[in-house]
């Protein structure tokens, strides 16, 4: 979950969505805009300024469709459920961290996309760690439920 600074200054960007499994080993899926499906404010720039989720199968847990290139929610019992939840936890950190940054900035979307825009155009040439070796950022965080499903 970060900014791209590349992308936001792209015409679209809205909060993009990668997901990548383990087991075929490579991406599966990558969606532009997943705002709507993520359940946050899709109507205009809020959860934008670059804002990329990648949810990365470690463990081999998302089904698979046949060809290893989608997520086949459908193929496993109660997939619908595993769907519904997994978009539901992914959208309730998603909402939580972009407002956590936008706190810093005085809640103004453009003071925020400013401060990612300085982050400068040359590409970092650091060999990175695999995200499941690496030492980030940890929040405990209790989530309110509300209405029947809502876990904002």
């Amino acid at each position: 979950l970060g900014f791209d600074r590349f992308r936001i200054n792209e015409d679209n960007k809205g909060a993009s969505l990668y997901v990548y499994s383990r087991e075929s080993g490579r991406l599966i899926k990558c969606e532009p805009d997943a705002r709507f499906m993520l359940g946050l404010n899709a109507s205009g720039s809020m959860y934008c300024s670059g804002l990329t989720v990648l949810i990365d199968d470690i463990e081999g847990k998302l089904p698979l469709n046949p060809t290893k290139q989608d997520v086949a929610f459908g193929e496993q019992a109660n997939g619908e459920v595993h769907k519904d939840n997994l978009y539901a936890w992914v959208g309730s950190v998603t909402k939580f961290f972009y407002e956590y940054h936008l706190e810093k900035f005085d809640k103004k979307k453009t003071r925020l996309t400013a401060k990612i825009k300085e982050f400068g155009s040359e590409l970092v040439q650091t060999q990175l760690k695999e995200i499941d070796r690496s030492q980030v950022t940890t929040f405990h965080a209790k989530f309110k439920h509300y209405g029947k499903r809502s876990i904002r």
